[in-house]
């Protein structure tokens, strides 16, 4: 076979084995044994006879695609009585998605979005708090109208995850890849807002940059295999990151100055660390590693998209840290419902407008980052500094490779 040239796979569903549990048996397969079929965006189907359509690329690509005949065929032998159900065969419907801080707020809204959608089966609420997020589960379950026609219940489920480490990111991807689940969405949501004074985390960096920003590039690369198995052109896997008007603060990311992003300056540096500063500086990046992601995407035709956007100003817990608060009474007036936050992530997340390469949205519309927007505090002369952008490709790539070796990561897209 000629390489590149198109194959076309027929796989036969073994005899009294449910479509959905062929279909994510051979997915995880393809996924494990055959990396190169799955960068060339294999697409199964869930019909009496499974079809893998994809680009061979020599005979790395017959091996895997050997390997999941051959996994056909032990499913065949193997599969359990009729009424069980094999512990090692995940078996759901709808799609699966990984949402971080979604115990509270617009990450918890979100989650809730997600499942009216109908689209999703399985959704996990990433975070450190298990007491908490697990209440959220119950609230997310309570809150769901019951399935019509006897169909089964969205999922929700507790995934560990301690952003202000690096370690628990590598573990919490390490723990979603050992289920052998399809990813099709990933929301990058949880965050802390400007802490008053400089913390660091446990891996030595500026508290806000690592929570914010840092982990969440980790989380993306790590999880990108399950994301792009998952993922096809007709419906590409979505990478959604939160990030926030206050990308517009002038930091010296919004320079092009990757030199110091952990803020470690004395009072009155070029890097010195500012509360506001620090909080712009990782969304800032968050909006970079989008618009540089999805160029990085495109160059290898990845079945994946990723898209950034300003929720506004919610009445959510990213406050706490705040000098001083608006009543709640007033909050009521001024701020939005976390379910208002929500709406453009479930949006990108659950309808063709999330099949956009790489926008920047506010309100559910297309708008303009950092050097093209709109400060959405023009009388603020902190923010929208003439000289400062989001949109320059030098600065996506320099802070690529300076998050990659922060975060030890060696390979990436």
């Amino acid at each position: 076979m000629q390489q590149g040239f198109p194959m076309t796979l027929s796989l036969q569903r073994p005899a009294g084995a449910s479509a959905c549990a062929h279909q994510l048996l051979t997915w995880a397969d393809l996924t494990q044994r055959a990396p190169c079929l799955v960068r060339s965006s294999c697409r199964l189907s869930t019909k009496r006879k499974s079809q893998i359509s994809c680009r061979a690329f020599g005979p790395e690509s017959r091996r895997g695609v050997a390997a999941a005949i051959a996994l056909g065929l032990a499913c065949s032998r193997q599969r359990p009585a009729r009424g069980e159900t094999s512990p090692s065969t995940p078996i759901l419907r709808g799609k699966v998605a990984v949402v971080t801080g979604a115990n509270t707020g617009i990450g918890k809204a979100t989650a809730a979005g997600l499942a009216r959608s109908g689209q999703y089966g399985l959704i996990f609420l990433a975070g450190h708090n298990e007491e908490k997020t697990k209440i959220a589960i119950d609230q997310l379950t309570r809150d769901l109208p019951k399935p019509a026609n006897g169909a089964e219940p969205v999922k929700f489920e507790f995934l560990p995850l301690e952003l202000s480490s690096l370690d628990s990111v590598r573990s919490a991807a390490k723990a979603f890849q050992a289920k052998q689940l399809p990813l099709h969405t990933l929301v990058c949501n949880a965050a802390v807002m400007a802490l008053p004074e400089r913390k660091t985390t446990s891996d030595g960096y500026e508290f806000q940059f690592e929570v914010n920003y840092l982990s969440h590039f980790l989380l993306t690369n790590l999880l990108l295999p399950q994301l792009t198995a998952s993922g096809t052109s007709d419906d590409p896997a979505r990478v959604i990151s939160v990030s926030s008007g206050a990308h517009f603060v002038r930091s010296p990311l919004a320079f092009g100055d990757v030199s110091d992003l952990n803020l470690a300056g004395g009072e009155g540096d070029a890097h010195a660390y500012y509360p506001w500063t620090a909080y712009g500086q990782s969304k800032l990046a968050q909006v970079m590693f989008t618009y540089e992601l999805t160029r990085r995407l495109g160059a290898q035709n990845t079945p994946v998209v990723a898209n950034v956007l300003d929720p506004g100003f919610v009445d959510t817990e990213l406050q706490r840290y705040l000098p001083a608060q608006a009543p709640a009474p007033a909050m009521k007036f001024i701020a939005k419902t976390a379910e208002a936050g929500a709406s453009t992530p479930v949006l990108l997340a659950t309808t063709d407008a999330g099949r956009t390469k790489g926008g920047f949205w506010i309100d559910g519309k297309e708008a303009r980052s950092l050097g093209r927007g709109s400060s959405p505090f023009p009388l603020n002369p902190e923010l929208a500094v003439p000289g400062s952008t989001s949109y320059d490709e030098s600065a996506w790539k320099a802070l690529w490779a300076e998050s990659a070796k922060l975060a030890g990561l060696n390979d990436t897209i």
